[in-house]
């Protein structure tokens, strides 16, 4: 069974539904990117055509063939006059909804509104919307892609992380934003950071951020009130000139991969570091000269998307153990492990060592392999694929 599904809906005679569904399918079901990261996709599938002529509604969604879905529908009047005059179609969105009535919170349903007539359909009225059609910028430029798949990305993230039983009864359930925690030198990367801040502040991206500087609460002891935010978030790392050479950058990346937490890395160095910090390596980057809204989304876009990427591995390699039948469990890590990573299984002192860590695709190359036995802690480092076939 798949962790999570996408399926695009659109009318057949929608010209703007394919390309949509191509830059969905480009995104979450890359296969040049799951050769990089170990085959980890989110299938995407598209619902417009005729399943069994003459009948002319699209093949049936089954809901329970994967353990989440998110439901695209691309709002516009064609989709809304199909509704309106074909009742086969009407029928069909009659079976999915209540499909989603009997798995709880599972799933999303999502319209992807391009025009503002779309929302008053009754089917659609009162569903979650993406509302397209008040973006500030063309719906077809670059801006309006990366917009639109920053809150997709962050839409499956939430719909995975999702407790159906956190709410008490009779209270909504809302859900849950990613926390993103920007870590930054106070001396060259605080505009960065408050950039980043009011982009977020002024966007419904779904993402909550954390900057020490105006998020620290009067009274707590702000170390600890610190670690508690990193435990819960993903670190953005604004690397600037100075920003190796202080201590709580160095201790916030630190904690960060203390707790496993997804790390990305803007790199804004402008003159150099007299020492590049040894430990704030081993996580993707981007290099950005000119950080303006445009370059923030794109930035909130890729972290997120390692995220998200993060979330599906971990299902994933739950469901592998578990068929394993392993005598210990193992510590399972989104990402390539590193020596500090072992550094802190010692520091830990809580219990036994994990007789193996387990991480995503493709495998350490010997270079790096070979420095973890010379620590003689008897933990084996085995990628995803490697433990599959293990016997």
């Amino acid at each position: 069974m798949d962790i999570a599904r996408i399926f695009v809906i659109w009318s057949p005679e929608d010209p703007t539904g394919l390309p949509l569904a191509n830059l969905v399918a480009r995104h979450f079901d890359d296969a040049e990117e799951s050769r990089a990261f170990g085959g980890i996709r989110i299938p995407v599938f598209v619902r417009y055509e005729a399943f069994a002529p003459p009948a002319t509604a699209p093949r049936p969604i089954v809901l329970d063939e994967a353990e989440h879905n998110l439901v695209v529908v691309v709002g516009t009047h064609h989709i809304a006059d199909r509704l309106a005059d074909d009742p086969a179609w009407a029928d069909w969105f009659d079976d999915l909804s209540a499909q989603f009535k009997g798995r709880g919170r599972k799933d999303k349903f999502v319209v992807l509104s391009l025009e503002s007539s779309v929302l008053e359909v009754s089917g659609f009225r009162g569903r979650n919307a993406i509302r397209a059609f008040q973006w500030p910028f063309d719906l077809e430029s670059a801006d309006s892609r990366t917009h639109l798949l920053l809150l997709l990305t962050n839409m499956c993230g939430s719909m995975i992380l999702e407790n159906p039983g956190a709410a008490k009864p009779g209270e909504p359930r809302r859900a849950p934003k990613q926390r993103l925690f920007i870590s930054h030198a106070k001396l060259d990367g605080a505009d960065d950071a408050v950039r980043i801040r009011r982009r977020l502040d002024e966007t419904d991206f779904g993402i909550e951020p954390f900057v020490d500087a105006n998020d620290l609460s009067v009274g707590e002891t702000f170390t600890e009130e610190l670690e508690g935010e990193i435990a819960d978030a993903t670190l953005l790392a604004i690397h600037t000139d100075a920003y190796g050479s202080r201590p709580f950058c160095r201790w916030e990346i630190l904690r960060a991969k203390f707790h496993h937490r997804p790390i990305y890395i803007v790199h804004r160095l402008k003159q150099g570091e007299g020492r590049v910090f040894p430990y704030g390596g081993n996580a993707p980057l981007m290099v950005v000269i000119d950080l303006n809204d445009q370059t923030i989304d794109k930035i909130l876009l890729a972290a997120m998307t390692v995220v998200l990427r993060g979330l599906v591995w971990s299902r994933l390699a739950d469901t592998v153990i578990a068929a394993k039948n392993l005598a210990n469990a193992p510590l399972t890590l989104a990402r390539t492990p590193e020596l500090v990573d072992l550094a802190h299984i010692k520091m830990r002192k809580s219990g036994p060592f994990p007789s193996m860590i387990v991480y995503p695709d493709p495998p350490l190359s010997d270079e790096e392999r070979e420095l973890i036995p010379a620590l003689d802690l008897g933990i084996e480092v085995v990628s995803l694929s490697e433990l599959e076939v293990m016997k």
